[in-house]
């Protein structure tokens, strides 16, 4: 991001492909422009564990593209057009307050853990549960790309499992409950 630009601060950049195969079009928006700044004000949750206070916020991206075509590309870098529309849409549908089904004080005590980590191509590693409270949770791991590489239920209050052996690359393990993430952790496979 290049801030402070003549024209005013660039509030959003979405950049990438659209499109499928052959055919891929560039898609940008850089929207900018002071008139183009909106506050938005939210009901939100917190909480402080360990020195750290948490902000609990949803953040539904694929929204921001409501009413915006990608199918031929684009490239809009100013306070116009899709920038406009892209921003009213970071404003108005984007961002939520979480629907919490846990009670924090549960999150809290749920613990994830990885060992080794990071683990090395062809070497297993365990995951340690410990799920308190809770009778089943959901266990995914996502590539770097937000990809679903892994799902699996998970029930009992502490578990051990090996998980399954993939190829080097950054991961994230998370637990799910009734949609709502409960804990994740960086994995890293060498």
């Amino acid at each position: 991001m290049h801030w402070g630009w003549a024209s005013g601060y660039r509030f959003l950049a979405m950049e990438g492909l659209s499109g499928t195969g052959s055919a891929e079009f560039d898609f940008q928006v850089h929207a900018l422009g002071n008139e183009n700044y909106y506050v938005q004000t939210l009901p939100v949750s917190t909480s402080a564990f360990n020195g750290e206070i948490n902000i609990d916020l949803e953040a539904n991206y694929t929204e921001a593209f409501a009413e915006v075509s990608t199918a031929q590309g684009g490239i809009t870098h100013g306070g116009f057009g899709d920038a406009v529309i892209m921003l009213e849409n970071f404003r108005d549908a984007v961002f939520s307050q979480p629907l919490l089904s846990v009670e924090e004080k549960q999150l809290d005590k749920i613990s994830l853990r990885i060992a080794p980590n990071p683990s090395v191509d062809g070497e297993s590693s365990k995951l340690l549960l410990d799920l308190k409270n809770l009778r089943t949770a959901e266990l995914q791991i996502l590539d770097i790309s937000g990809k679903l590489i892994y799902s699996e239920l998970i029930s009992g209050s502490v578990s051990t499992l090996n998980l399954p052996l993939t190829e080097s690359g950054a991961y994230l393990i998370s637990l799910k409950h009734e949609e709502t993430v409960l804990v994740s952790e960086k994995w890293l496979v060498k």
